[in-house]
């Protein structure tokens, strides 16, 4: 299992805002995409008022550097789009892959609802997230806006340049067990003859491990009924295509 943790690196009036929690902010990591398992990455937040889904291309006059010698830290020459998501414009998936492929190191997306435990919520992949080679998290819509209000409030006329970390740690063990996670597509019969096979092996183990399936889906409101039908439930909510 892994633990994503945001850390405020700078300036220290943005660190302010998030006091309560000495800087850190909760996020909950995409099941899709690259995990650095057991590293951290910090890098320069960008935010675009002009495209706050991120569903459409980047603005490139936003990475003009301030300063005039270009002295720049190495860690602020990675680029950490900030997004707010918006599921009827573009999935997860897709806003990941559009700051993958505009140079960006970790997409860090704004939940749209309000949550109390933003660790419940999955960040599912939509059946086309393979090969995307970056991380993305899940912040709370109410974190995400503090960070936004800032960089909008603090730099009339510009973006005020902020630096946030990634930790992605591993937490493998609880109460001297070991914890195994195995997500897999629901409509996978694969996945699902797998979780067959291997359940009496995991209640051979049950006093050392602590076995967790979990099944991917995804929605798809917007689906034409022919399509929902086959492949939802819920009217959409929750998709997993069948393989043949």
């Amino acid at each position: 299992m892994v633990a994503t943790k945001l850390t405020i690196e700078g300036p220290d009036p943005l660190a302010y805002v998030f006091d309560s929690t000495n800087g850190e902010i909760k996020a909950q990591y995409a099941n899709f995409g690259h995990i650095p398992y057991g590293q951290t990455l910090t890098g320069r937040i960008i935010w675009d008022k002009e495209n706050p889904s991120g569903c459409n291309l980047m603005n490139n006059t936003m990475l003009e550097k301030d300063d005039d010698d270009g002295d720049e830290d190495e860690h602020q020459k990675r680029l950490i789009y900030l997004v707010q998501h918006d599921p009827k414009k573009c999935s997860f998936v897709q806003v990941t892959r559009n700051i993958e492929r505009h140079g960006g190191s970790m997409a860090i997306i704004i939940d749209e609802k309000e949550n109390d435990d933003i660790s419940k919520v999955t960040m599912s992949d939509d059946g086309t997230g393979a090969g995307i080679r970056i991380p993305a998290v899940l912040i709370s819509k109410s974190d995400g806006q503090k960070i936004i209000d800032w960089i909008v409030h603090a730099s009339p006329g510009g973006q005020k340049q902020a630096s946030i970390k990634a930790s992605f740690l591993t937490e493998f063990f609880e109460d001297g067990k070991v914890m195994v996670e195995y997500w897999y597509t629901s409509g996978d019969d694969r996945s699902l003859d797998f979780v067959r096979d291997i359940s009496k092996y995991v209640e051979k183990l049950s006093d050392i491990i602590v076995w967790t399936p979990r099944p991917v889906t995804w929605a798809c409101p917007h689906c034409d009924d022919s399509f929902k039908n086959k492949n939802c439930v819920s009217d959409g909510k929750y998709c997993a295509m069948k393989h043949s």
